[in-house]
């Protein structure tokens, strides 16, 4: 990631919108939890924008996640038809 002229990472839409040079990262799975899923394959991107219209372009994506029940607090995972609703979430950093 690029930084500004004193150092700093930019943390405010404004600051990125006017580095055109700025490029995001993924997102990055942080934890997996217990949630409610569809089962399948997903993969997440973000964007930044403000109020007002400024936006960063979309991140790239993230490693492709295979969303299936939890069976025995994360020690084990079962498979689930594609489209049915898992006890699986993603927890994701970015």
């Amino acid at each position: 990631m690029d930084v500004l002229n004193d150092g700093a990472v930019p943390t405010s839409i404004n600051d990125i919108s006017t580095n055109s040079y700025e490029s995001l990262l993924p997102p990055k799975i942080s934890e997996l939890i217990y949630g409610s899923l569809k089962a399948g394959k997903n993969q997440y991107a973000f964007q930044l924008y403000s109020k007002y219209k400024q936006q960063t372009s979309m991140s790239p994506l993230s490693r492709l996640i295979n969303v299936v029940n939890i069976v025995d607090n994360f020690s084990e995972f079962n498979g689930a038809k594609e489209g049915d609703y898992t006890n699986m979430g993603i927890k994701l950093k970015i």
